[in-house]
């Protein structure tokens, strides 16, 4: 292994005791080789690069802070309306700080982002990426993937990095509106806030992220892939979706707050996905799978406090806010748009105490919520205290929908106006309260605001236990849980599951490992 150096300038600087010459970035990067550490001395770095060399399994190329304690600053300089020109797709030619163009066997580590509108890290067509513990603040993307026809883009992991992409907060105290990211008519074009911590487009998959702080931001993960081929979004002989893009994604042990839009959205299509053991703090929607294919997605062991509105109440739109976005019931005129094929998309043991609906005016297709404790504040809770909210809002429930075990501390629940008798067994409401949560004082630039990311179970829940359970997955053994735990999160290792495909193939390598084939056992 060969440590380079690399400097803001090029020229003499003192390293170790010693006056040695240090090239800029871009030309350590192009004397790297498989094994081989670019080590960036402390500074600010201004000028963007590109990555061609590859390493090899086992013998990355890294590009790391040469002092852990001092991380180098790379400043993009960019202006926020820069950050508009590549919209939601950005292509090779928009400005990313680091590209990477199909190379394998990265990793990018300890380095410090500022003003990289519109991506920080661009990716085209790359496998075995690794990003971990970086910081970034301000841009439209932290990463932003996609791959070639014939050259695929998998193997990404993301852990400990930290996105803030609207340090100012903007968009949560509402000087920039949901209608101004979003470019409605009439509204000032704040589009460049409009992306994600991660975003791709018509990627294969292989997606970790873990242990990540995104806050305040517009959208958390956004996924797309191409909806005009037929190739990519198919069903077989049952009638099950099968999807050839956005497969095998881990989203697990994150923090998500004060996000504007959605923390978790894939689009289009979505196959094999586990989201687990997250900590949501006010968003506008956690889960949104509207118009989304899906096959074999799991959603288990989050936890959620939503107790602030976005923006100024009662002043600017898409405020209410929901956990789960469906496909509204009416279709857009002259749309045609109908609720997509799904099959095995599970909601299961997730605590919620919200001041929003659970879901509200949708439908879907195919959706099953298992021993959610849900507690619900107030309307609007605490701007106004009007009456408590409903769980279930104008949901249009069609077969394939269910709920099982949920307690909810709304009054009369269930309500089969709101939930009806077939579509739910063995739900109980009307307790007092939900959680012990631990009074805070919000701070918005605390990660989950201050709050520890814990809803300890109040005394006041009824005593809901969980029946066996086994579902049959695409890839892999089945999905087993024993019975007799209680409603509400667990940590997914109370479960006693073991070889999580994504756990133990990360635990000794540095990158990212293929989710298709593991295992997953209970007892």
């Amino acid at each position: 292994m060969v440590h380079i150096l690399a400097a803001p300038q090029p020229g003499y600087y003192a390293v170790d005791q010693q006056q040695i010459w240090v090239d800029e970035l871009q030309t350590a990067l192009n004397r790297a080789r498989a094994g081989d550490q670019v080590r960036l001395l402390p500074g600010t770095y201004c000028e963007p690069v590109v990555l061609q060399a590859s390493g090899e399994e086992g013998a990355p190329i890294t590009i790391t802070a040469h002092d852990p304690n001092q991380p180098p600053l790379l400043d993009g300089q960019r202006a926020t309306a820069e950050g508009r020109h590549a919209g939601m797709e950005p292509l090779d030619g928009d400005f990313a700080f680091i590209k990477l163009f199909q190379v394998s066997h990265i990793v990018i580590e300890r380095l410090k982002f500022d003003r990289c509108w519109p991506s920080v890290l661009f990716l085209r067509a790359v496998r075995n990426i690794t990003v971990r513990s970086c910081q970034a603040e301000r841009g439209r993307f932290f990463i932003y993937a996609r791959q070639l026809a014939d050259v695929p883009c998998r193997d990404l992991l993301i852990e400990k990095c930290q996105w803030i992409q609207d340090p100012d907060y903007d968009m949560w105290e509402g000087r920039v509106d949901w209608g101004q990211v979003k470019a409605s008519p009439g509204y000032r074009d704040h589009s460049h806030l409009n992306g994600a911590f991660f975003g791709s487009y018509n990627i294969e998959g292989g997606v970790t992220i873990r242990d990540c702080d995104i806050r305040h931001a517009f959208n958390g993960i956004r996924m797309d892939m191409d909806d005009r081929d037929s190739a990519l979004l198919k069903l077989d002989d049952e009638g099950r979706p099968v999807v050839a893009r956005n497969k095998d994604v881990a989203i697990y042990r994150n923090m998500f707050s004060f996000i504007r839009d959605n923390a978790i959205e894939p689009e289009t299509g979505a196959q094999n996905w586990y989201v687990l053991n997250n900590a949501f703090y006010n968003l506008h929607a956690v889960y949104s799978t509207d118009q989304v294919s899906i096959r074999d997605m799991f959603i288990i062991g989050n936890r959620v406090l939503n107790d602030r509105r976005p923006g100024k109440p009662g002043q600017q739109i898409n405020q209410g806010g929901k956990i789960f976005k469906f496909f509204k019931p009416e279709p857009e005129p002259g749309t045609g748009k109908v609720a997509k094929p799904r099959h095995n998309l599970w909601s299961l043991f997730n605590s919620v105490q919200t001041r929003t609906a659970y879901v509200k005016k949708v439908t879907t297709t195919f959706w099953k919520d298992y021993y959610t404790l849900l507690g619900l504040f107030e309307k609007d809770y605490p701007e106004d205290r009007s009456a408590e909210r409903n769980a279930f809002h104008g949901v249009d429930w069609h077969s394939g929908m269910f709920v099982q075990g949920m307690a909810c501390t709304q009054t009369g629940f269930p309500d089969d106006k709101q939930l009806p008798a077939k579509n739910r067994h063995n739900c109980q409401g009307g307790f007092l309260r939900a959680f012990d949560i631990t009074p805070f004082d919000p701070v918005p630039h605390a990660a989950l605001g201050g709050w520890d990311g814990m809803l300890p179970q109040a005394k006041e829940v009824p005593d809901l236990r969980s029946e066996a359970l086994t579902i049959e997955r695409l890839a892999g053994a089945a999905l087993v849980f024993s019975e007799g735990f209680e409603v509400g999160a667990h940590g997914c290792d109370a479960f006693r599951l073991k070889g999580w495909p994504f756990e133990e193939m990360m635990a000794s390598a540095p990158q990212n490992a293929q989710m298709g084939g593991g295992i997953w056992l209970v007892r």
